[in-house]
């Protein structure tokens, strides 16, 4: 009586919790896709990235947080705010007012970025020639990237599968040519931007809270305008960073969090071991976090 008890408490407590991840899913996918929705031209893009069956749209496994069909027609680029989030994640009064306000901050942010003024420039410029190369490449990707044309390459592996997904739209993406390529390229920028910003680092603090300053050598900076750094760090840093963590530096040239992309270790003479780590600088980042940093 007992374990069966105790097997059905821990059931219901199972299913509660899977609950409650399926409804904070559905409001983060929910919240990226009203940030998509602020693009210029939504949801008509014409990126032929966002096809059918690419990696950002295919329903099969893919790397990427993927742009769902139902998404956009559910016009969301009508909408001041992310509908049902507030609902999804029982929030009410003022916290549900505090969540809007503070994802159309972002929204508002992310729309002076560098990468969003370059795609909305880069989409106003369009004309009928590069509209003309922009639809004929998304149709011989459609057909690149048919489900015949994908079990061709490989009929069962979801890796391999998705790896030809990816190279076959980078292929088309460096075929094109003036304008299309342009506005391809300032497309993939924007999207990793509001992936990188919203999702992967996002997710990373939900995880792992306030990222951790680390003591590191060897700065590389790869040259003054440069977003990608170099550096190490001692080897008791394995058990706490991965590819994805946020970090802070402890070097005054690094005044902004880091994007840890890469990470490998090495063995010195001394028998101690070292961390060689390439990030990415997350600009503004210091100024956000200012308050919680002092």
């Amino acid at each position: 009586m007992n374990v069966g008890f105790r097997q059905a408490t821990v059931d219901a407590e199972l299913d509660h919790w899977l609950a409650a991840t399926r409804r904070l899913e559905s409001a983060h996918r929910m919240t990226v896709a009203w940030f998509r929705s602020r693009l210029p031209g939504y949801p008509l893009l014409k990126a032929p990235q966002l096809c059918r069956n690419t990696p950002l749209t295919t329903e099969e496994w893919t790397f990427e947080l993927g742009w769902t069909r139902d998404e956009r027609q559910r016009g969301l680029q009508f909408q001041d705010k992310p509908s049902d989030v507030s609902a999804l994640l029982d929030a009410s009064g003022e916290t549900s007012e505090e969540l809007i306000h503070t994802t159309q901050s972002v929204a508002s942010t992310l729309s002076k970025t560098d990468q969003w003024l370059s795609f909305e420039d880069e989409a106003a410029s369009l004309d009928d020639s590069a509209k003309e190369e922009l639809a004929v490449a998304r149709k011989h990707l459609r057909e690149a990237l048919s489900p015949a044309s994908v079990d061709a390459h490989e009929p069962n592996l979801a890796l391999p599968r998705n790896e030809y997904r990816s190279q076959t739209t980078s292929d088309l993406i460096g075929s094109l040519t003036g304008k299309a390529r342009s506005y391809s390229e300032a497309f993939e920028r924007v999207n990793r931007l509001i992936t990188v910003a919203t999702s992967d680092v996002f997710g990373q603090l939900v995880a792992f809270g306030e990222p951790p300053t680390l003591s590191v050598t060897n700065l590389d900076l790869r040259g003054d305008k440069s977003a990608n750094i170099q550096f190490e760090a001692p080897e008791h840093y394995t058990v706490l960073l991965d590819c994805g963590n946020v970090a802070w530096l402890d070097d005054t040239l690094v005044t902004d969090a880091v994007r840890i992309e890469s990470l490998s270790t090495s063995l010195m003479p001394t028998g101690d071991g070292m961390l060689r780590l390439g990030a990415v600088i997350l600009d503004g980042t210091a100024d956000g976090w200012q308050r919680n940093r002092r």
